[in-house]
């Protein structure tokens, strides 16, 4: 029996998280917004579940009480459990760098971290 062993190095150590996005989510430069699942958050990126097609290197701005977070979509891949679905890899855009994702979520109750 071959035995697969993966050895890599994670940047941050992601969150997994209950689906709620702490936001609106919106494509820069249309007037419609995004219907997504979020998956995981690290402090400079999420991963997403969504029905809605963006392309890799598209803008996104995540609208919160408090903030406007600047995004891009790092990568997109099919969701494997639905057809109809893909997972997107969402980084915090150079200009934005400054923000922290964890806490973003934290602050609007989506994320609750373990003492």
């Amino acid at each position: 029996m071959l035995k697969l062993q993966l050895n890599y190095e994670r940047i941050s150590k992601r969150k997994q998280l209950s689906g709620l996005l702490p936001g609106r989510l919106q494509l820069v430069g249309s007037p419609r917004y995004i219907t997504a699942r979020a998956v995981d958050v690290t402090s400079q990126g999420m991963g997403i579940l969504s029905q809605d097609y963006l392309r890799t290197g598209d803008h996104l701005i995540l609208t919160t009480k408090d903030h406007s977070v600047h995004l891009r979509v790092l990568y997109k891949k099919r969701d494997y459990l639905k057809s109809n679905r893909h997972r997107y890899g969402i980084v915090i855009a150079d200009d934005h760098q400054s923000y922290d994702l964890i806490t973003i979520f934290v602050d609007a109750g989506c994320l609750t971290l373990n003492q």
